[in-house]
C-alpha cells in the first residue's frame, strides 16, 4: 500500500493537483469499514464540487 500512496503523491505533485484528501480502502474487509471509507470519499467529493 505504501507504494500506491507514494505513486499518487508523486502524480499529484507532477500534475500540480492540490490534495483535498485521501481514501485508501485497504482495510475494507467488512461492511462497516467499507461504509466508513465510502463516506470519507463522498465527503471529499462534496468538497470538490461545492456540495452540488
Amino acid at each position: 500500500m505504501a507504494a500506491i500512496k507514494l505513486q499518487m503523491k508523486k502524480l499529484q505533485e507532477y500534475m500540480r493537483w492540490p490534495s483535498l484528501g485521501d481514501v485508501y480502502a485497504d482495510d475494507s474487509w467488512n461492511e462497516q469499514k467499507m461504509h466508513e471509507n465510502a463516506q470519507k470519499a463522498y465527503n471529499i467529493g462534496k468538497g470538490i464540487t461545492g456540495g452540488i
